[in-house]
């Protein structure tokens, strides 16, 4: 019965400009509300936060706090899993935060990781969303060079970045090929003659990752997808070569048939 007045509190303490450890409890909090919010209405009303939110988390992301920056992430994600419709234009806010986060490099794996998850969770229930606000472009162009971003081995292989992010691109592209397939096209046709090999690998494992996807639209352009992987498969650095493998087997897979007519260059 409280509801409407414990939010008035919780918005008033997050926006609370004397205090940042106020600020943090409250963003603490919300996080504790959203967790056990279920009613539609309750929810939306939750949407006026959101610059609040994110305005806390780049301070605490700027101060090192990254452990309490996570728990906007965890907010956004019951927002975007609630039935309730996600408000228009704080969609684009929270992208825009998400990809800000996940191509810092300085940032814990684990917080860039949450980031890419928020994109994720995106691509896969609210893509329309991403198209109605023409979100798609700036995904890729943020998430195609993270595919070229090496990791320590000694790192958590679930969070890499260009693994998490193969797969939020793999995820748009079947949720909404016809948006993915040029970009990721001119992505691949810039960076397979990079100087950089982590770009020439980039290139064509961002093609493989979307052929699932996008299969009829790469059958119509199989010939300037060919000459890009054929070029990576003579490459003289083996992770491209590697990478060309991947793609030219995912190819195999769904490019049928039209693929088959090109063995002789194969």
């Amino acid at each position: 019965p409280h509801f409407a007045d414990l939010q008035a509190l919780l918005l008033k303490c997050l926006q609370d400009e004397t205090s940042n450890r106020v600020r943090v409890a409250a963003l603490k909090a919300v996080g504790s509300f959203m967790e056990f919010t279920h009613d539609g209405d309750e929810v939306i009303k939750f949407r006026e936060f959101i610059p609040s939110i994110l305005h806390v988390s780049r301070q605490c992301l700027a101060s090192g706090e990254e452990d309490v920056a996570i728990i906007a992430f965890e907010i956004f994600d019951e927002l975007i899993e609630s039935p309730a419709p996600l408000l228009g234009d704080s969609v684009k806010s929270i992208v825009q935060f998400s990809l800000e986060v996940c191509s810092t490099q300085s940032l814990e794996p684990n917080t860039r990781h949450q980031a890419i998850q928020i994109i994720s969770w995106l691509a896969k229930y609210k893509s329309n969303i991403l198209k109605k606000h023409k979100l798609i472009l700036p995904i890729l162009h943020v998430l195609c060079p993270l595919l070229a971003e090496s990791t320590n081995e000694d790192e958590d292989d679930d969070l890499a970045p260009d693994r998490a992010a193969a797969e939020v691109i793999d995820t748009m592209a079947l949720n909404i090929p016809k948006h993915v397939f040029p970009p990721v096209l001119e992505f691949a046709s810039v960076s397979y003659q990079n100087a950089n090999p982590k770009f020439r690998e980039a290139a064509v494992t961002a093609l493989g990752v979307i052929s699932e996807g996008c299969l009829e639209l790469m059958k119509k352009n199989l010939e300037p997808v060919l000459h890009i992987v054929l070029a990576a498969l003579r490459d003289p650095e083996q992770m491209v070569r590697g990478a060309a493998s991947f793609a030219l087997g995912q190819f195999a897979e769904y490019l049928q048939p039209e693929i088959v007519s090109h063995y002789e260059g194969v």
